[in-house]
């Protein structure tokens, strides 16, 4: 095989491909339009998906503070608010757990009802005639369908199976309590038979808290509407598209309620504070406040005199820096109780509240809530393997004990001050020591007043900021855009995709289908076929036919397939490399039985005797003979294997036939040595006699491939014709014809395809039509539609001709 065959044979023919695909489109109509029917009942039965959409503005607090009342709220503050919101921390909070559960706690999520229908069961929400109440949180049957008939206003069914097998009537509005489950159903709306939504029976799933809070953490989706923004856009998908709205406006609330709480929690815990050193200090100033007027009353003493006014004033200013000292003090011994004993860090009291205002203290303070509320975040938005948790904990543990250790100091510099101040308060006292008794005593028992009350006074001013700071409080976020459920969009199914993607899948199902069956397939189909495995020519094509008789040129000379003979006649010259006037030998050959040899031999034959030439054909299948069974009055009793063993001369096998010009000479009786007979020197001396008598010799030979017969006969013979059929010879078949013609084994090669079938065999283009209309081929001959067979060795009867549909399947 030269390098343009095996170049051709590696070339991918996309002519080819497209007749290919052109002649099987039924099947493309066919699985598209199946296609299309199942999309159409897919978006009608599917269960709808809805989006629904609401947005969130977080407030940004970095703008100057102006107003006496925003003062108050930032000295309070337990941290200074940053100039620029973390705005994915506020993401993080919006999609947590415990903001989920908060939300759902709030909603009537806890159970879902279903309506059961012919094809779906869709879920109904508000419009559900039933209502289940949990009598309990813990005790009920979780995932479980519960199935629940309503027979009229009283009463109403309930099934539950999966085992459990229970089959009641209950009443309305009675609690159902056993070991696995504790409610009450109540009917809604009055039961009426003509209500649409009354023609369904029902079911209901009852949840768990945790199970909806991890399904709608998981089903939010939050994105940032821009960088340079802080709206929050707020996203969920449900089957209900109100109950889908609820969960977004309660969430958003929820959200806000918790932030407006968590500002309000740094007043809350200054009042706390604030409260309980009032109540210690409030014996103390009602005991010294009764002392200093009893004692006024008693000696009749309302005011120091000059000497006394003096010293009094300097033991005011000194009881009144020790009276921060001593707030101070208390705070830091709360403080470091506070941290010690406490793992929620969310309510520390603000330093200013003690009249604190050391810089390194409330940045430690800062950062501490900062790293808690970070800490916090992740432990409930990300899985327990996530390293930023064991991140977020160590800094919280660093900046706890960096904190604990920096009240140490101050505590340890504010008893160092506290007793330079008693230090300073002795000295007084000396001085008091050295004033009349009346006055002495009344500056004592005045001391100990002021000091109590100063506190006292301290305090309840502080208190009353914190008040004001309560009541001034406003949430650091606002809703835009609330979710509405008449703006629900509508993701799933999606029709014009779903109609698209069908289309697609029923158009590539057959398209891979006839892809990798012409792949696979090692039939010979067209001619390229025939053109990429070999270089011998074709010298024509004959097309399929439904006649039932085989001599169909006989039978309609002015047929199609008559022409397609003629042609083939005319071609022949052309293989004749030697001109012969008379005794032409031609030899009919195929590699497998069923490939239509004896019915091209008869037809050709009968061709050239109707061309006025003197023709003989030979039976020469002496292992299955079959050319006496096709024209009527021969005999196989005498033939080629009686003349060859010597029983009967030549004239005496020589039977004429119902065509003028054309004899036959049968096989005979079937011999046990075939191929002896064939080889022998009677064989070529009978051939001999005959080219002196006739001027066509056609030799009808066994299959090539079977037995060596063939091969015998072709070194007889003039032109070696080999019959491929279409889709039914394979491709090795020109492989074994190449290796014969390379080895010189047959003279003159032709191929002639039979068996044509028009609508997977592209190349050739119809001129013209009518009832014999009939294609041409490249080369130059014609061909009509022809007949092939399948009779043989190994071969079935080939059946009639099929409708339309049992053509089609057939081709499946």
């Amino acid at each position: 095989m030269d390098n343009d065959i095996i170049n051709n044979q590696d070339s991918i023919d996309i002519k080819k491909i497209i007749f290919k695909l052109l002649s099987n489109w039924y099947w493309f109509v066919i699985t598209i339009f199946l296609a299309l029917i199942v999309a159409y009942y897919v978006n009608m039965y599917a269960d709808p998906i809805y989006q629904l959409k609401s947005s969130l503005l977080i407030k940004d607090n970095s703008s100057a503070i102006s107003s006496s009342i925003d003062q108050i709220i930032s000295e309070l503050s337990s941290f200074k608010r940053r100039k620029k919101k973390e705005i994915q921390n506020e993401i993080g909070k919006l999609s947590s757990y415990t903001l989920a559960y908060k939300t759902l706690q709030k909603l009537p999520f806890r159970v879902s009802y279903y309506s059961i229908g012919r094809i779906r069961s869709p879920e109904r929400y508000d419009d559900c005639p039933i209502k289940v109440t949990l009598n309990n949180d813990t005790n009920q049957l979780f995932e479980h369908p519960i199935f629940v008939k309503i027979l009229s206003n009283k009463k109403y069914e309930i099934k539950i199976d999966q085992g459990l097998n229970i089959d009641k009537i209950l009443e309305f509005g009675k609690a159902y309590k056993t070991d696995f489950c504790d409610f009450t159903i109540t009917l809604k709306l009055p039961y009426d038979k003509e209500k649409e939504i009354f023609n369904y029976d029902y079911f209901f799933l009852i949840h768990s808290l945790n199970t909806l809070a991890n399904k709608y953490k998981k089903a939010m989706s939050i994105e940032q509407f821009d960088e340079k923004s802080t709206i929050l856009n707020l996203s969920i998908s449900e089957e209900v598209a109100k109950k889908g709205s609820d969960y977004l406006n309660t969430l958003m609330k929820t959200f806000i309620q918790n932030e407006l709480e968590k500002k309000n929690q740094i007043a809350v815990n200054t009042i706390k504070f604030i409260d309980e050193q009032m109540n210690k200090i409030s014996d103390s100033l009602n005991i010294t406040a009764n002392q200093l007027q009893a004692f006024r009353s008693k000696n009749k003493i309302l005011n120091f005199n000059q000497k006394g006014n003096l010293v009094f004033e300097k033991l005011s200013q000194l009881t009144s820096q020790k009276t921060k000292l001593v707030v101070q003090e208390k705070y830091f011994e709360y403080l470091l109780k506070y941290l010690k004993s406490k793992d929620d860090l969310s309510s520390i009291t603000s330093p200013s509240v003690a009249g604190i205002n050391d810089a390194g203290l409330s940045k430690l303070v800062d950062r501490l809530l900062e790293n808690f509320s970070e800490y916090q975040l992740l432990k409930y938005s990300s899985k327990k393997e996530n390293p930023s948790i064991a991140l977020a904990e160590n800094n919280l543990k660093k900046t706890k004990e960096a904190l604990i250790e920096n009240i140490e100091n101050l505590k340890s510099s504010n008893n160092i001050e506290s007793k330079a101040l008693d230090e300073q308060i002795a000295i007084i006292n000396k001085e008091i020591q050295k004033l009349p008794f009346t006055e002495k005593e009344l500056v004592n028992i005045q001391r100990n007043f002021d000091l109590n009350n100063n506190i006292f006074t301290y305090l309840l001013e502080k208190r009353a900021e914190a008040g004001i700071a309560k009541a001034s409080s406003v949430p650091e976020a606002e809703v835009i855009d609330y979710a509405l459920p008449e703006n629900a969009a509508m993701i799933s199914p999606k029709k014009n995709l779903n109609y698209t993607i069908a289309f697609i899948i029923g158009f590539l199902i057959p398209l891979i289908i006839i892809l990798i069956r012409d792949y696979f397939n090692d039939k010979i189909v067209d001619k390229k076929d025939i053109e990429n495995g070999t270089s011998i020519p074709i010298i024509g094509v004959i097309g399929h036919s439904d006649e039932k008789g085989e001599l169909v040129v006989h039978q309609k000379p002015k047929s199609s397939i008559a022409e397609t003979f003629r042609t083939i006649r005319t071609n022949i010259h052309f293989l004749d490399i030697e001109h012969r006037e008379h005794g032409q030998i031609i030899s009919i050959n195929s590699t497998v039985s069923g490939e239509g040899k004896t019915f091209v031999a008869c037809n050709l034959a009968s061709i050239f005797a109707i061309g006025g030439k003197k023709t003989v054909l030979l039976g020469l299948d002496l292992r299955k003979p079959k050319l006496h069974t096709i024209f009527s009055n021969i005999n196989n009793d005498k033939g080629i294997s009686t003349h060859l063993i010597g029983n009967d001369t030549l004239e005496e096998i020589i039977f004429p036939s119902e065509i003028d010009n054309l004899f036959i000479i049968p096989s005979g009786k079937i011999p046990p040595n075939p191929a002896e007979l064939i080889e022998s020197e009677q064989m070529s001396q009978m051939l001999n006699s005959l080219k002196k008598q006739f001027d066509y010799i056609i030799l009808d030979t066994p299959p090539l491939a079977l037995v060596a017969d063939s091969l015998l006969l072709n070194r007889f013979a003039d032109i070696t014709l080999f019959i491929v059929r279409q889709n039914y010879s394979t491709k090795s078949v020109l492989e074994f014809i190449n290796t014969h013609f390379t080895q010189k084994k047959i003279k003159s090669p032709g191929i002639l395809v039979n068996d044509l079938k028009v609508s997977g065999y592209y190349g050739y283009k119809k001129p013209y039509s009518g009832k014999y209309s009939y294609y041409r081929h490249g080369y130059g001959y014609g061909y009509g539609y022809g007949y092939g067979y399948g009779q043989g060795y190994y071969d079935e009867e080939i059946p009639n001709r099929k409708s339309f549909w049992k053509r089609i399947f057939k081709k499946s």
